[in-house]
């Protein structure tokens, strides 16, 4: 009987000691508890000694843990334990997952010799890509995160300058002022929120989307004139290499009626990135720019940071009260990095090589943009294609996302006519409410006619249809002869949305 009581005692939950009935049951219940209390205090000082190790012993400031989102109590640095091509490991296991560390040359050193990002974890060690070059680093540096992710510095200061990702000027595109500072947008006076700030590249500010309503001119004829561009909307510019996408993207740039543009080249060759530069000079349309450059030598981290940035000072402006133009070329190379990313941070291929996190991240960086009612920012993002009939999965959930596309047909630019968009194949989603009835009415009639010619051209290079036959097919062909001329321009020539539908009607008669 007494075993069974004891228990009993001993499985409920709280222990009732005077019903126990023995003095002997409550001290040894007593000596299990201090057990225990002192096992944990042990192991908690056990844990306490670990984390004073050498390696681990450099403390980050407390301003540079300060973020939003990012708390550290203790920040700690350690040795790099593998290094292979870009991407190293280290054991830093307070550290999160897009958070900037910092690469010090060994211990005790302030020297920085790189920085890297935190892209993943694999089992104890976390998983870093480096922001530049490998050059430098040596089995004695050590990783010390520095508590919060990658941000830029934005202020209205960015005006007339090429930057690169992290928000470093890299050349000017304008001289300045003789005052000192850049030009102000219009409109930006009388909003009144214009100042200096620092902003996470990776978090976008959360705004509540609007209809696109108001008509963009873009300067373009054939855009203008039949496709209809809205104030905030997002277009995609698909087309093979050599097609023109770069040369209609500097047309669009230096022509349209934004307050700001903001010009991402991802990826791209230096000779284009100079060339870019260049041209903005010459157009003198570099005062209202901002360029952001991550050519394609760079790491995939700093590609990628460089694509954020761009959309982070287009944010900037437009929460200004301004309307942002943002060029973005390429968007299949900003993909590529973030194949890149995944496949080292270990994520398994999945459609057409690309992990799933990639078609996870297109949208976020994708949706950053459009209009908020107060600003707006209206982007086009260029798609590298390798066939015009037949899209890959980058072009494809870039089309389903964005709000219309522009296609470039290879075809037409062999042939000497830039801009060489395809207006069969090329949608704009808001063109019924950004354009008037007669606007409408005259994009249909254009595409009517292509249509028809389009359905006409093989059987004239078949030899099975020759003038006079049918009056009606005649006209067709020599209507849309006479517009392909309306749409052929040159990249220096700007027009207006008057002239353009002007010369339409001309050729429709």
């Amino acid at each position: 009987m007494r075993e069974r009581a004891i228990r009993i005692h001993r499985e409920s939950r709280p222990f009732d000691f005077q019903a126990a009935g023995s003095r002997r049951f409550v001290c040894a219940r007593e000596r299990e508890l201090s057990r225990r209390r002192g096992s944990v205090s042990v192991r908690a000082r056990r844990l306490s000694s670990a984390r004073s190790s050498t390696f681990r012993g450099h403390r980050v400031s407390a301003g540079a843990q300060a973020g939003a989102g990012w708390p550290r109590s203790i920040v700690r640095a350690a040795p790099i334990r593998r290094l292979n091509g870009s991407v190293l490991e280290a054991s830093l296991p307070d550290v999160r997952i897009g958070e900037l560390c910092l690469i010090r040359e060994a211990v005790g050193r302030s020297t920085i010799v790189g920085r890297a990002q935190v892209i993943g974890f694999s089992e104890s060690v976390a998983v870093l890509a480096l922001l530049g070059p490998a050059h430098g680093l040596s089995r004695h540096a050590v990783v010390e995160p520095t508590g919060g992710p990658l941000k830029i510095a934005v202020s209205m200061r960015l005006l007339g300058c090429a930057i690169d990702a992290d928000g470093g000027i890299h050349e000017t595109l304008t001289s300045p002022h003789a005052d000192g500072e850049r030009a102000i947008p219009r409109g930006a006076s009388a909003q009144g929120a214009c100042f200096d700030e620092v902003r996470e590249v990776d978090a976008p500010r959360v705004r509540a989307p609007c209809a696109v309503t108001q008509p963009l001119e873009t300067g373009v004829r054939v855009i203008d004139g039949v496709l209809g561009v809205g104030v905030g909307q997002r277009v995609a510019v698909l087309a093979q290499a050599g097609a023109g996408k770069t040369t209609l993207l500097h047309m669009i740039a230096a022509q349209s009626r934004a307050d700001v543009v903001v010009i991402g080249l991802i990826g791209e060759r230096g000779r284009e990135v100079a060339e870019t530069i260049e041209r903005l000079r010459e157009v003198d349309a570099g005062r209202r720019c901002v360029v952001v450059r991550a050519t394609s030598d760079a790491p995939a981290v700093e590609r990628a940071a460089a694509a954020a940035s761009a959309m982070t000072i287009a944010e900037y402006f437009r929460d200004c009260g301004l309307h942002v133009l943002l060029v973005f070329d390429s968007l299949t190379r900003y993909a590529r990095a973030l194949r890149e990313i995944a496949l080292a941070a270990g994520e398994l291929p999945a459609r057409h090589g690309f992990p799933a996190s990639v078609f996870e991240r297109l949208p976020r960086l994708l949706e950053r943009a459009g209009n908020t009612g107060e600003g707006a920012i209206t982007a086009f993002f260029s798609v590298l294609v390798d066939h015009e009939d037949e899209l890959d999965p980058i072009a494809h959930e870039v089309i389903s996302i964005l709000d219309g596309h522009v296609v470039l047909s290879s075809a037409m630019a062999r042939e000497g006519l830039f801009p060489a968009i395809d207006v069969l194949r090329s949608v704009s989603r808001v063109a019924a409410r950004v354009g008037s009835s007669d606007d409408v009415q005259r994009a249909y009639s254009v595409r009517r006619v292509f249509a028809r010619a389009a359905q006409l051209a093989t059987l004239v290079e078949m030899g099975e249809y020759r003038a006079g036959m049918i009056e009606d097919d005649d006209r067709a062909l020599d209507v849309a002869q006479r517009l392909r001329h309306v749409f052929a321009q040159g990249a220096g020539h700007d027009a207006s949305i008057a002239e353009t539908r002007r010369l339409i009607d001309e050729a429709l008669v």
